[in-house]
């Protein structure tokens, strides 16, 4: 009975919002925006382990419905609305029985808007809810409500201001589990009347109660900030100057027992990288990625961790990290947000693991401090680590496993966030405290000759914070030449000395580099590069010297060569000295234009002398063969062998793959694919097959179905798992 009646109330569930939908439908002209797609799956996994066989059957339903209402009501008066609603409902049996469950979530809003190219204002409303895993009408759910209101001012040649209030309250239905309130007033001043000059001025206040726990933490930040651009001594000395002041007022009172507060610290740059052998974790230059910590929570940073890319087969190690300005920035807990909401299935496959550097190149672990939380009502990952202090921080994990769901939902997900902070029990910071921030960053740029071009290179950055007591400082001074040697061939030079603390010490280093570019034949392209570093730490002298040639050559028509060598020298200032030898080359051919066939052979070399530990060496070798032929548009050929040569588990990896799509356009699309890796060492064999077709019924209605088979063959391990799914799509 009780599922009967479990079952009536999603019936009746699902039956309203298409009502409500279909009602809806009709003034679509009005700026009214649906989309219906209910969906349904059956997976099939079976598992033999040491000659005993164990099975899941899994049968899923899913519904999702949204609506997006976007009215001009008057001149400069607008009103938008709507929501999501998305449930699945779980069947599942297995040897050891049956069991069934129910995810639930969904977000409404409202908002009122008024405005014009001077002044704007709004109001608005937004609740998230959200259930994993349970009934609805026994269970709690967790709701996040939030009220806001914003109004700004932009006069042309005169300050502008900005307002914005937000009220949010964070709870579990039954208010058992986590109970908080948070109110936020944040106000921006700018003026950019004076040219090469902005002025910028935010306070903001918040306050945030943990009602469970009786912790109450209010917090007053003020900074002001002027940003100076121009041009000096008719135009050959660009200078940009950045100076900063931030106050930071906060109290809090504690009247519970188990509360923290969290303080977030806030880095200078945020970096990423999808790792490619011969690089690791532990070693490894991550790229600046700015998107990373600009605050903004629902947009792609360029980090996809979900199963695509596990199907295409990158499995490449995904890192993420920040900078901070120093090197003695207490951290402890990491919030990596994702573009989507995660059932716990999906979210608890991922492996996290945490490094610190002082370099960006050399990596060690951090412990974790225990587990890894998934907020369903933020999109975050919270993940703990042990109380760390580094320059440089950064998160990695892979790619989300094929066998872990085919969810066409989560085949792509972002990362769209990383924010770092210090979370301390909520009884040591009982109290007022305050500090003050100041940081001025300074460059100038001058053109000295024209011929050879020659310029000189200045920058500066000084941080204090009287959190720490601690200023941290560093001076460049550098030159740079650039000449053309000949109609064929560059030079250019540089060389730079940088003085720096960061908190750890006084730091002096002299820095050169040289390169030559050789372009004698438009089919021929030559480099050689020399860099150094020598320098000077509280510990001792380190050093080190790099050397690279670059060729690159069209052999022929459809006949490239790739020709790169290496040799780099680390002393550190320990007295360990780190040789890497390093080589690689590659050639590619397109005989015709179906067919692309590669060569490539990398070959690194490292060895380990001095220092306080014995020596040591290791070499590291990747020969790959691979090809790719379309010989018409509706087939898809691609594959590859590949020798690893490493000290440890040296291996074979072979993969093919061939997809099949006989229809290009039109109402019925069809499409097919196989995917094949073979592991010698590990002599794991993993098989994936799917199949799909996209029915298209008219303008905005299609169906979606496809059919995946997957295997996989290890010692005394068989893993066979077989899903269908479907998935209806109206947009109205």
């Amino acid at each position: 009975m009780r599922r009967r009646g479990r079952r009536r109330r999603i019936a009746r569930r699902a039956l309203a919002a298409l009502l409500l939908l279909a009602a809806a439908s009709r003034a679509r002209a009005d700026g009214i925006n649906i989309l219906i797609q209910p969906e349904f799956a059956l997976t099939h996994e079976t598992t033999t382990l040491a000659g005993q066989t164990t099975f899941t059957n899994t049968t899923e339903f899913g519904q999702l419905y949204r609506l997006d209402v976007d009215r001009h009501l008057f001149p400069f008066l607008d009103l938008n609305f709507g929501g999501v609603f998305r449930m699945v409902d779980d069947w599942v049996t297995a040897n050891t029985g049956s069991t069934q469950s129910q995810d639930t979530s969904g977000n409404g809003y409202v908002t009122l808007a008024l405005g014009s190219e001077l002044l704007g204002g709004s109001i608005g409303y937004q609740r998230v809810m959200d259930a994993n895993g349970v009934v609805l009408a026994t269970a709690a759910t967790n709701v996040a409500d939030t009220y806001f209101a914003t109004f700004s001012w932009r006069p042309i040649d005169l300050p502008s201001f900005n307002l914005r209030l937000d009220h949010q309250d964070t709870y579990d239905s039954q208010k058992t589990q986590h109970n908080t309130t948070a109110e936020d007033v944040i106000f921006n001043a700018a003026y950019r009347g004076i040219s090469g000059l902005n002025l910028l001025y935010t306070l903001q206040w918040t306050d945030s109660i943990d009602h469970i726990h009786l912790v109450d933490t209010s917090t007053v930040t003020q900074t002001g900030q002027a940003i100076y651009n121009d041009f000096w001594f008719g135009g050959l000395t660009n200078v940009y100057a950045s100076g900063l002041v931030s106050s930071n007022f906060s109290n809090t009172s504690a009247q519970g027992i188990g509360g923290t507060v969290s303080t977030q610290q806030f880095p200078t740059a945020g970096l990423s990288i999808v790792e490619a052998l011969p690089q690791t974790p532990q070693m490894v230059t991550l790229n600046p990625n700015p998107l990373l910590i600009d605050g903004v929570t629902n947009v792609s940073a360029n980090i996809d961790i979900g199963y695509g890319p596990y199907l295409a087969g990158d499995k490449n190690y995904r890192d993420m990290g920040v900078q901070f300005p120093n090197a003695i920035t207490p951290v402890n807990t990491f919030w990596v947000y994702v573009n989507q909401t995660l059932p716990a299935q999906v979210s608890g496959a991922f492996t996290w693991t945490a490094y610190q550097s002082t370099d960006n190149v050399n990596w060690t672990q951090v412990n974790l401090a225990g587990a890894v939380v998934f907020n369903t009502l933020m999109n975050r990952f919270e993940i703990p680590i042990n109380p760390t202090q580094a320059i440089y921080l950064k998160l990695v994990t892979t790619p989300l496993p094929t066998s872990v769901t085919t969810d066409h939902a989560f085949q792509d997900i972002f990362i769209t966030e990383i924010q770092v902070y210090n979370v301390v029990p909520a009884a040591s910071v009982v109290g007022s405290s305050s500090f003050l921030t100041e940081t001025l960053n300074a460059t100038a740029r001058t053109r000295i000759l024209d011929v050879p071009s020659l310029f000189w290179d200045f920058a500066t950055y000084v941080n204090h914070s009287s959190q720490v007591s601690v200023t941290t400082w560093s001076i460049a001074n550098a030159l740079s030449l650039s000449q053309k040697l000949t109609q064929a061939l560059n030079l250019q030079a540089r060389v730079a000395r940088l003085d720096q603390n960061f908190g750890t010490g006084v730091q002096g280093q002299f820095q050169w580099s040289a390169g030559l570019t050789a372009a004698p034949i438009p089919t021929f392209t030559s480099s050689l590069t020399y860099n150094g570093i020598w320098g000077r730490d509280q510990i001792g002298t380190f050093q080190q010297e790099a050397v690279y040639l670059f060729n690159n050559a069209a052999l022929y028509t459809g006949l490239n060569l790739l020709l790169n060598a290496g040799y780099a020298a680390n002393l550190g200032d320990t007295g360990r000295l780190t040789e890497t030898t390093s080589a690689n080359i590659g050639l590619s051919a397109i005989p015709n234009r179906t067919l692309t066939l590669t060569l490539s052979y990398q070959y690194q070399y490292v060895t380990q002398s001095g220092g306080p530990t014995p020596p040591s060496n290791s070499s590291y070798g990747n020969a790959t063969a691979a090809f790719t032929w379309t010989p018409v548009p509706a087939f898809f050929f691609s594959g590859s062998v590949s020798r690893i040569m490493q000290p440890v588990n040296p291996t074979t990896l072979l993969t093919g793959s061939a997809s099949f799509s006989p229809f290009q356009g039109g109402a019925l699309l069809l499409r097919a694919s196989y995917n094949e890796t073979l592991d010698t060492f590990n002599q794991v064999d993993q098989r994936i097959f799917s199949a799909g077709l996209r029915y298209v019924i008219r303008t905005g209605w299609f169906i979606d179905a496809g059919y995946t088979y997957q295997e996989s063959y290890a010692p005394q391990t068989v893993q066979n798992q077989d899903t269908f799914q479907a998935q209806l799509t109206i947009i109205l």
